[in-house]
């Protein structure tokens, strides 16, 4: 560029270099670059400038060529590193490069570069052992490829966000009944482990309808937002909390026994207790209470207690 020099700069990287490493070995795939770098020479003119540019790409800049005349020469070239490369003791390694050219401007090196780098990617795209000049078609088409690439990102972040939403309820923010249905495959498929025993936890608020007869929905609302709240704050934080419907909510604990499931109970119990919610038409106290059953299980390959046998036992002692 300082010289005043024309000509065509180009981008070869070989097709699939990973493959031939991880099938034969380090050893081997230098062999393979060093022989590709000899038949680079070879089929190159000599006034060719041919550099190893990292890894197994290399970077070629043929003096006084049009990037048409170095896409004709470059062709050859293919056919030449294609040729089997006779590796002793082995079967021979057929190699192939996908190359990108442009013509030397005046703009910085990093620039020319960056439009051989895209139009080597076209001839990737193209099906690999190709080589592809760099226009303002290639740039439209790896133009459109980012802009697809963004859309499925970003409707892959939409369909995250809702399989959470789909998987938690409105009203308290726990995971809902779906989830815990979710929960209960993972449990069948994993016996061991953290789901080699667990408990629940199945937490009724006590007296609920008469609390919403009485103060009316929109409390019984916030009541059941307070009382998720402090069931939430109670539960460790690899244990599963979830809104099974209405006033009732499940905790399934992994990795726990009776004793500790009677702890994590009246844990709970009292932490609802101490929000000193005013419920003069409970029979069981002048405030909000929960009645919390416990059931312990173990896996689908001890005693045959699934997730949903549990809960259900849990839920007859509550």
């Amino acid at each position: 560029v300082r010289n005043g020099s024309v000509g065509s700069v180009a981008y070869a990287d070989l097709d699939l270099f990973k493959k031939v490493n991880d099938e034969h070995g380090h050893e081997i795939g230098d062999l393979v670059l060093h022989e590709v770098a000899r038949r680079l020479v070879r089929s190159l003119p000599e006034t060719a400038d041919i550099a190893r540019f990292g890894g197994d790409e290399f970077v070629l800049f043929l003096p006084n060529v049009s990037p048409s005349q170095a896409q004709i020469l470059l062709r050859r070239t293919l056919l030449d590193v294609a040729e089997p490369i006779e590796v002793e003791g082995r079967l021979p390694i057929v190699a192939s490069m996908s190359i990108g050219v442009t013509a030397l401007g005046g703009e910085a090196p990093d620039a020319t570069l960056r439009d051989c780098d895209m139009a080597m990617y076209a001839a990737k795209a193209r099906g690999r052992n190709q080589v592809v000049v760099f226009g303002e078609e290639v740039r439209k088409v790896l133009d459109r490829r980012r802009e697809l690439a963004g859309a499925v990102m970003n409707l892959s972040t939409e369909n995250r966000a809702l399989h959470v939403q789909a998987r938690t309820d409105p009203l308290t923010g726990l995971f809902n009944r779906r989830a815990l249905d979710e929960l209960e495959l993972e449990v069948a498929a994993n016996t061991e482990g953290a789901w080699s025993q667990f408990a629940v936890l199945f937490v009724d608020i006590d007296h609920f309808g008469n609390f919403n007869h009485h103060y009316g929905d929109a409390a019984g609302d916030a009541v059941l937002r307070r009382v998720a709240h402090a069931v939430r704050k109670c539960a460790r934080d690899s244990d599963h909390v979830f809104r099974k419907g209405g006033e009732e909510f499940v905790v399934v604990l992994a990795r726990c026994d009776v004793a500790a499931a009677l702890l994590a109970a009246e844990r709970t119990r009292l932490a609802v207790m101490a929000l000193q919610i005013v419920h003069t038409e409970s029979a069981a106290a002048d405030v909000v209470t929960v009645t919390i059953g416990v059931g312990v299980g173990v896996g689908i390959g001890g005693s045959g207690q699934s997730l949903a046998q549990v809960v259900v036992a849990a839920g007859d002692c509550a």
